[in-house]
């Protein structure tokens, strides 16, 4: 018979024993809860992730809902001049249509949005508006679209808007305007699209209607 030692000892060697599965069997259930939680972290998409065909139907660097698009900020690193020409009017101060009639050639770099104008760039730009804007900041040469008049004579080369326009319509708008809105009504095929040089974020919006 075991002695009165022998069992103290056997009941507190068993007592270790569970408790070191119990340990066991929460440090491993624990393991399990964040490993699962970890898979499904990685799995979940980052916001605003676009996948499959809707992805590639996205213009580079233009937003999601062209509907919903707006007119592009001005350059945060312009470096305009004080003073500019002011735009000539698309009529004289008695209403009748101006004569200086002028001709322009912009060759259109590439298709996106703000990435591609901050680059410098002649940008066509899908927004939803009444025509396909063609844009550049003023300081990289969107400045000639401050100059133009009723009757100008605009070539454009890219972009598929190749051909000859003529200028027949003009209107200010602010970036940040909803393009469907600051557009709505405007007799153009094409609109280009540049900031004024006071640099309070006013744009001028000149519509083209093919001539060619």
């Amino acid at each position: 018979m075991a002695s009165e030692s022998e069992l103290f000892r056997a009941y507190h060697r068993r007592r270790t024993l569970v408790t070191l599965l119990t340990r066991t069997a929460v440090v491993t259930g624990f393991s399990l809860v964040v490993a699962i939680l970890l898979q499904v972290a990685a799995a979940a998409p980052e916001p605003g992730f676009i996948s499959g065909s809707e992805a590639e139907a996205q213009i580079p660097g233009a937003p999601v809902n062209a509907s919903l698009a707006r007119l592009p900020q001005p350059s945060s690193t312009s470096t305009e001049p004080p003073q500019a020409p002011p735009p000539l009017p698309l009529t004289s101060e008695e209403g009748a249509p101006l004569t200086l009639e002028r001709s322009w050639s912009i060759d259109i770099d590439t298709v996106g949005y703000q990435a591609e104008l901050d680059a410098c760039l002649w940008v066509r730009m899908h927004l939803g508006a009444a025509a396909p804007i063609v844009g550049a900041h003023n300081h990289c040469g969107g400045g000639i679209v401050l100059e133009m008049g009723a009757g100008d004579s605009v070539t454009l080369h890219g972009a598929s808007l190749d051909g000859v326009y003529e200028v027949t319509d003009a209107r200010d708008a602010f970036a940040g305007d909803f393009a469907a809105d600051a557009t709505e009504g405007m007799a153009a095929d094409v609109i280009l699209q540049t900031c004024y040089w006071q640099g309070n974020g006013r744009a001028l919006l000149i519509g083209l209607q093919r001539s060619d």
